[in-house]
């Protein structure tokens, strides 16, 4: 707020626009920056957590196409062991991608796949 108030500059987020030269609005200003550092804080631990469950070798989120998860049952709970490529569908994507490289669209590479009936990620058709 110093640099603005030096400026002669307004401050404005929100819709709402604030003088940093006004006693006034000094002190929503400040109250708005502490909670925006705040929530600020909570999104970089959530993404930190996600991030070292990542590192520590536990997914986070859907399988992705391309890969298998391999999973050992301990005391009735699965655990899981390790994710690979799963071959068939590494292909599909391999095959996707050099294509795509080479100039053809992939509306139809999509119908390619459909007609020789290559299963998509969940199932129904590729386009």
């Amino acid at each position: 707020m110093k640099v603005c108030g030096d400026g002669e500059l307004a401050v404005s987020y929100s819709d709402t626009v604030l003088d940093p030269n006004c006693r006034e609005d000094a002190l929503p200003a400040g109250a708005d920056a502490l909670r925006s550092a705040g929530k600020s804080s909570e999104t970089r631990d959530r993404v930190g957590a996600v991030r070292v469950g990542k590192v520590g070798g536990r997914p986070h989120g859907k399988l992705p196409y391309g890969f298998v998860r391999h999973y050992d049952v301990v005391g009735g709970k699965r655990r899981l062991v390790t994710q690979s490529i799963h071959e068939q569908q590494a292909a599909v994507i391999r095959e996707a991608a050099h294509r795509v490289l080479h100039g053809e669209a992939p509306y139809a590479i999509a119908r390619d796949f459909n007609a020789r009936g290559i299963p998509t990620p969940r199932g129904g058709s590729w386009i």
